[in-house]
């Protein structure tokens, strides 16, 4: 399966200390399925440098390897450990988060929910009623990259690197 990478830098390999913190599935380096979604990422942190990073990636030996855990659709446990994750609470021992992603409309709608909820805790309604909220749309499938071995191996895979700015 194809994955890829926006940033705005050039770079040889992922680094772990460059890690993007209090993101949807925890402090890591995230991909995307989707290569406008990579090449959105990259022009948003600098119009001008944009690059997309192309990894072909085994699934079947990926999930082997690394201790994955998955997110079909956006569900009560995928809204949970987002929550979590943007309130850094971090709650897992996974190498790789595999899920939908929370675009800036779901940030706004997840913000608000974690405002409303600050004094008590929601109950399974109000979870409901944020997925719903949440549902309509389509968020890209992003992995997450939580451990150095989770990076080195995806470090192997890379097939190429595209200058946006160039095309």
């Amino acid at each position: 399966m194809r994955y890829y990478h926006g940033t705005s830098k050039q770079f040889k390999d992922f680094d772990l200390k460059f890690a993007v913190r209090y993101m949807d599935f925890g402090m890591g380096i995230y991909l995307s399925q989707e290569e406008w979604h990579a090449e959105l990422i990259a022009k948003k942190a600098n119009k001008e440098h944009a690059f997309v990073r192309c990894y072909d990636l085994n699934m079947s030996e990926l999930r082997e390897k690394f201790k994955v855990l998955e997110f079909k659709k956006v569900s009560i446990p995928w809204v949970k450990f987002v929550l979590n994750n943007r309130s850094k609470v971090y709650l897992t021992d996974y190498d790789i988060v595999i899920g939908a992603t929370a675009d800036a409309k779901a940030q706004a709608e997840i913000n608000s929910f974690l405002k409303q909820f600050r004094s008590r805790n929601p109950g399974h309604k109000d979870y409901r009623d944020l997925i719903s909220r949440l549902s309509a749309d389509h968020f890209p499938t992003q992995m997450c990259l939580l451990t150095q071995q989770a990076v080195e191996y995806v470090n192997e895979h890379c097939v190429a690197v595209t200058d946006k700015n160039a095309e």
